[in-house]
């Protein structure tokens, strides 16, 4: 009975706001999961050796691990640990990973689609948190930045919207093992998997309130999604045993950073995230399984500190770019025709993504384009890439851009396998990457030219746009010169810069040492992981599990 009045109550808020109506099919799919949704009708059997736990966090740097772990603010995850040795990255039982580099853009979408599959986004399809498909002719945004609604966002967890968007297989199906997904974007191939749990009124009223409306400063609906994840891990471990492969996926900590910036990120870590960790170690300990899990602490991005405010947020100004190209630009949102526009924008903070269609088969107004055609490098690709320059240097042009863009890369992609490179726009001509560096003696990206291959280099490569613009981001420049495509907010992500870029990568095991675990480490993944390799690792992991079953046998 409560549970149905919640639901009444949030269709009838959501729906005289006039922007929710369309959620009610998802919201009510998960008022009836209850904390728990079973995957398989005969779920794969627990093994009994070797485990992995995966403790997810959402947005947290490696360098902001670090700092909470050097102050003493994270006892729990520092009991875990153990002492440290003396040597960088090495505590008495886990090693720590230095300069692990995610893919590009650095957002929580294709972050954890690259942690659970392996893939790179040109082969697992998922290319941003928002991204256009010419192919579908449809804007997929399962972390909306500008399409105005969550819907897709709830159908993570109602209708395994990831698993339908992915290309490639998850860990789980490689692993073929019984699995367990707290609260995680990616669950396909699992056996069980733990949505939020909204049955209070309350907490339900104000997630979607700040999910739609980028929220009050409360933290207290982001708290609600992370003790949902940490509850429902231990109930379903209560029921159904501690499963060969658990993900505890923690959204909130993204969240808060996003809304009240990385102070309340700290504390969030220090008085959230570390209790929630020492309850689940608790659990693994009073089932005795410590001995034989292994613990890896992963996140999908960094955060960069922003202004929140319409000067350094970049959401309307690109309209008159287009507009004084007489270009027909698809309006913000999900389920619009796309055919008869001539241009689609989606947004991805530090990064903004343009396609272009070939204008010659839809000169005229209103007619269709064929967007399985590949624009024209000269006629259709060349003169926005050249209009968003002159915005970025010329005040009287576009004034609300000038000077917010530090690159313009530009190419003519296509929708089959061919690899069409991205190329940077020095205001005259196309330049290679590789020389632009070497021109520039720009040392301030993070693995730019591979990570740029990662997201171009297979057959979803079309799905990264044909023009790339990369706002002036990241850490190393003044906060008050930091821009982003997206709505206000105090902190985001998303460039190659190292704050947003570089990742915590913990192996923890309560009876090795941190000196074995590094070794371990190294010797499947080499010295120099990136977050493509950690479905490798955890595959790797797992199979010393499968020799101790057979041993046993």
């Amino acid at each position: 009975m409560r549970s149905r009045y919640s639901c009444l109550v949030i269709s009838i808020v959501l729906c005289v706001a006039g922007v929710g109506c369309s959620l009610l099919g998802e919201v009510g799919e998960l008022m009836k999961g209850g904390g728990e949704k079973t995957l398989r009708e005969d779920m794969r059997p627990i093994r009994g050796t070797t485990r992995v736990l995966v403790i997810a966090f959402d947005g947290v740097s490696d360098e902001a691990l670090r700092e909470m772990l050097g102050a003493g603010h994270m006892p729990r995850l520092q009991a875990l640990l153990g002492e440290p040795t003396g040597q960088d990255d090495i505590w008495a039982h886990a090693y720590a990973a230095p300069n692990v580099a995610t893919v590009l853009p650095a957002e929580t979408a294709p972050g954890w689609a690259a942690v659970f599959t392996g893939s790179r986004p040109a082969e697992s399809g998922i290319a941003g948190n928002e991204w256009f498909d010419r192919t579908r002719l449809s804007v997929s945004a399962p972390v909306p930045l500008s399409v105005g609604t969550v819907k897709q966002t709830l159908q993570i967890y109602a209708d395994e919207l990831m698993g339908k968007l992915i290309l490639t297989p998850t860990v789980f199906e490689q692993a073929d093992l019984r699995s367990h997904v707290a609260m995680g974007f990616v669950y396909r191939g699992a056996d069980l998997m733990n949505p939020p749990d909204l049955n209070d009124i309350d907490d339900l009223i104000q997630l979607v309130w700040s999910l739609l409306w980028s929220g009050p400063d409360s933290e207290k609906p982001y708290r609600v999604l992370d003790d949902d994840a940490k509850k429902g891990a231990v109930r379903s471990a209560q029921a159904h045993g501690l499963p060969d492969l658990q993900v505890l996926y923690f959204p909130g900590v993204d969240l808060t950073t996003h809304t009240n910036g990385h102070d309340a990120q700290k504390a969030y870590l220090r008085e959230e995230l570390d209790r929630h960790i020492g309850e689940v170690i608790r659990l693994y300990s009073r089932h005795n399984a410590l001995d034989d899990t292994y613990i890896l602490l992963v996140s999908d991005h960094g955060h960069t500190e922003t202004f929140a405010d319409d000067t350094h947020s970049l959401a309307d100004q690109p309209r008159a770019v287009f507009d004084s190209l007489g270009l027909r630009l698809r309006e913000f949102g999900i389920g619009v025709d796309s055919s008869a526009y001539q241009a689609v924008m989606t947004f991805n903070e530090a990064f903004g993504y343009i396609y272009l269609a070939d204008r010659s088969t839809c000169a005229e107004p209103k007619q269709k384009c064929d967007w399985q055609q590949p624009p024209r490098l000269a006629e259709d690709v060349m003169p926005v890439a050249r209009a968003f320059h002159r915005a970025n240097t010329d005040s009287t042009f576009a004034p609300g851009l000038t000077g917010t863009l530090d690159l313009i890369l530009a190419r003519s992609s296509r929708t089959d396998s061919t690899i069409v490179p991205f190329q940077v726009f020095d205001g005259d001509t196309l330049i290679s990457v590789e020389t632009y560096l070497a021109r520039s003696k720009r040392n301030d990206f993070v693995r730019l030219q591979e990570r740029l291959r990662w997201l171009v280099g297979g057959p979803a490569g079309h799905r990264a746009g044909d023009v790339l613009l990369l706002a002036k981001s990241g850490g190393n420049r003044p906060k008050e010169e930091r821009h982003y495509f997206g709505s206000p907010r105090k902190s985001g992500h998303g460039s190659p810069f190292a704050s947003d870029s570089i990742i915590p990568l913990v192996l923890i095991h309560y009876d090795q040492s941190g000196f074995t675990l590094k070794k371990r480490l190294h010797d499947t993944l080499g010295p120099n992981p990136s977050q493509l390799d950690i479905t490798r690792l955890i595959l790797s992991l797992l199979e010393e599990g499968n020799v101790e079953a057979t041993g046993r046998e």
